[in-house]
């Protein structure tokens, strides 16, 4: 579907309106701002996970992070992201505005009620069975174990037996342990058709060939598949730009939109049909932030639960109008951490309960459907299949420290834990260094970080390694500074297994295993962003491609031709369904990603990552 530019007439007089006005174009939330450039419509999209921010009076604020900008640009105040802007002009007593609209939403209805034989399970936190017809599909199996490098455990325990279960297809939307979980997935058949993003980084696959799978099904992005006569899935990006994935189920016309922890595509919803059902993450914490970070104080730190637990509730308020969903499946919960060092944060931290999410919806139309591990939900009778009795006791502060003390596992905890190598100083530079090849250093802003290597207490480190990263390109600083902007403590047995294993650094982070403070308080998210899944884009042994620098009047069919699969990777990432597409044998990048909704910001990014991706004049990597 192309998005249109509709010219809007706003009804406010210029000399009487007092700014910022919240108003909404196009089915997009914006503020009306003024500044001293002139008036512009600034999104009140959140570029981080999509939840729309609020006016606190000196700033926008998204209430979910507390990611802050400025009233009259839209640039982030203690992050490097910006609010989208749009020009607005006067005329007369009025604004215009124009603004990328689709031209329809799909007159699909939803079947709701209908549809009957379908049920849908959820064995643990972000895994549910959907079986329809004697086919069953299983999404993110984590079972089994611990997440996060020992730090998760399931809370409360999944009932199912893993030997039990024989799906028909499993689909994976990101590589978080508590989403990819290898020895979860070591129980399934090897043949098993497994679906997952076809991510630029090709991590997943690259995962699931090494544990020996032999049918793994990348899908594209924007791509719907058929899995079965009755079942077909479609896969989109998250509004973001972290690698995650929203899939969109359809079961003989019943939809669920398995949102999990990817947040809100305010894109897409003008996409799709509205859909029957929204599965959401309800509760937070995949997060070091703020529990591991020491230039917060205690107070600080728990303000920021608190509003971060209230503004997940305030997103799926938001989702379930955007989607104009019936029913909510609020899961990916089912977790909490483990270790003695980690309990103080249990105690402290601000979450959200299944009752919270059922009477947040109250005297509404939504339908929460509130599964605890184990618990089904049946399509012909509208009924939850029960099998906890307890349920009031497991939100017992209380009750759940006894049950994190009578569940760990030492044992279990040292085979997620420890690393049987070490890194040295000059390989940890080595592998730094390496980042050089990485595409997304391209957005990482000008940043200096020291890494300290420590003992498990952090008190006594080991080495430490400074870099900074300027222009996009990381050099090791031979002096340690004396105020980095970013200080890593982590230990020395979680780096080398992030080192040698070629870990995502998310598994240190979401896990607690670090230490941080910055300086200045501002959120690098470009720097997080590299480390989140580092991929190196040239094998040394494949040599580079000579070719034009990429512009925004790139023709997509011309960039399709000269790069292949890996330029339309990228593209789909961005939202750009292009291959097959006969608007790409004409459209440049600029005009394809206009009529796709994207915004200016969003296309310079875009074309930045192509020439980092497909630049023939870097020097290959030595991976």
């Amino acid at each position: 579907m192309n998005f249109v530019p509709t010219t809007y007439k706003i009804d406010l007089d210029p000399a009487k309106a007092k700014f910022p006005v919240p108003i909404s174009l196009g089915n997009q939330p914006y503020y009306l701002v003024r500044s001293e450039s002139g008036y512009q419509l600034i999104s009140r999209v959140c570029p981080h996970q999509g939840r729309e921010v609020s006016d606190d009076g000196e700033c926008f604020t998204c209430p979910f992070h507390g990611w802050r900008f400025e009233h009259g640009t839209g640039k982030g105040i203690n992050n490097q992201a910006a609010l989208s802007a749009i020009p607005v002009t006067v005329s007369g007593d009025h604004f215009l505005a124009e603004v990328p609209c689709a031209p329809f939403r799909s007159p699909l209805p939803q079947t709701g009620k209908d549809i009957q034989d379908l049920a849908i399970t959820l064995h643990v936190h972000s895994c549910l069975e959907v079986g329809y017809k004697g086919f069953s599909l299983l999404t993110d199996p984590w079972l089994c174990g611990s997440a996060f490098l020992g730090s998760w455990i399931h809370y409360p325990a999944p009932i199912v037996n893993i030997s039990t279960l024989r799906p028909d297809a499993i689909w994976i939307s990101h590589e978080h342990s508590d989403h990819f979980h290898k020895e979860t997935l070591d129980h399934f058949d090897r043949s098993t058709p497994i679906y997952v993003p076809d991510f630029p980084n090709r991590r997943l696959i690259e995962g699931l060939t090494a544990l020996g799978f032999q049918d793994i099904r990348p899908m594209a992005f924007g791509e719907r598949v058929q899995l079965s006569k009755h079942i077909h899935l479609t896969c989109f990006e998250p509004g973001s730009l972290w690698n995650d994935a929203i899939v969109l189920m359809e079961i003989d016309g019943f939809r669920v939109l398995n949102i999990n922890d990817a947040g809100i595509n305010h894109r897409i919803a003008s996409l799709l049909p509205p859909v029957d059902m929204v599965a959401s993450l309800f509760v937070p914490g995949a997060s070091g932030y703020p529990w591991t970070w020491s230039h917060l104080s205690q107070e600080q730190k728990v303000n920021i639960s608190k509003r971060s637990a209230q503004g997940l509730l305030e997103m799926l308020k938001q989702m379930m109008k955007l989607y104009d969903a019936k029913y909510l499946l609020p899961f990916a919960g089912n977790f909490t951490w483990c270790h003695p060092t980690h309990r103080e944060y249990v105690g402290l931290m601000s979450t959200n309960t299944l009752d919270d999410v059922v009477q947040l919806f109250e005297g509404s139309d939504v339908e929460v459907i509130p599964l605890l591990p184990g618990e089904s939900w049946e399509s012909s009778t509208g009924k939850i299949k029960r099998v906890w009795q307890n349920r009031e006791e497991l939100d017992d502060i209380n009750y759940k420290l006894r049950y994190i003390e009578q569940h760990f596992d030492q044992a279990l905890f040292s085979q997620y834990h420890a690393c049987s190598t070490t890194v040295t100083r000059s390989e940890l530079e080595a592998y730094f260094l390496q980042l050089n090849d990485v595409p997304d250093i391209a957005f990482c802003e000008e940043i200096t970080v020291t890494v300290q290597a420590t003992q498990e207490d952090f008190d006594e480190v080991t080495f430490s390694v400074s870099f900074s990263i300027t222009a996009g390109r990381l050099e090791i600083l031979s002096e340690l500074p004396d105020v980095p902007n970013l200080l890593m403590k982590i230990p020395l047995g979680i780096l080398a297994k992030i080192v040698t294993e070629n870990l995502s650094w998310d598994e240190a982070h979401i896990g607690h295993w670090c230490r941080f403070s910055r300086s200045s308080n501002i959120y690098n998210a470009g720097f997080w962003r590299l480390l989140q899944a580092p991929y190196y884009h040239k094998p040394a042994s494949v040599p580079p491609i000579d070719h034009q620098p990429i512009t925004g009047d790139t023709v997509i069919a011309d960039l399709l031709e000269t790069h292949g699969n890996q330029a339309q990777r990228i593209l789909g990432r961005y939202g750009l369904y292009c291959l097959g597409c006969h608007h790409s044998t004409h459209d440049t990048i600029t005009l394809g990603a206009k009529q796709h909704g994207l915004n200016k910001n969003t296309v310079d990014r875009l074309v930045r990552e192509l020439n980092q991706t497909f630049d023939s004049k870097k020097e290959e990597s030595t991976i």
